[in-house]
């Protein structure tokens, strides 16, 4: 029963990984293109730049013909998907070591200063912890 339950909070922690970086960080900024009037195709080919060039890539959108507000809130979604899935993936770290644990208490610590931020983010019973704030 024990490995039992082990597998599906695996495969929950997974899937909730998948949801942060795919749906937040790739399927949502495809839909606000969408809606704004451009390509699915040239917002999704924006979105995997970003993987590759990271930082690089605003001026990759600029060429694609997005606007600067599009490509601002593309890359603000992808960042806060892979930043929610990154804090995912942490969760089970900090439950077995010491210094990964430590680390998300000071952050965690620095959030709480910032209430709003939490209520922003929807989620007031689990904790978020933005890096940003380190």
């Amino acid at each position: 029963m024990e490995q039992g339950s082990t597998f599906i909070g695996f495969f929950r922690r997974f899937f909730r990984i998948l949801v942060f970086i795919v749906g937040i960080g790739v399927i949502l900024p495809v839909i606000i293109a969408v809606v704004a009037g451009f390509p699915a195709g040239i917002a999704l080919s924006f979105i995997l730049s970003a993987f590759a060039l990271q930082a690089a890539v605003p001026p990759v959108g600029v060429v694609l013909g997005l606007p600067v507000w599009l490509v601002l809130v593309i890359l603000t979604c992808f960042a806060a998907g892979v930043v929610l899935g990154i804090y995912e993936v942490c969760i089970p770290l900090g439950a077995t070591s010491k210094r990964v644990s430590s680390i998300i208490g000071k952050v965690e610590q620095k959030t709480a200063k910032y209430p709003l931020l939490l209520h922003w983010w929807g989620m007031r019973k689990q904790r978020i912890s933005l890096p940003l704030l380190l």
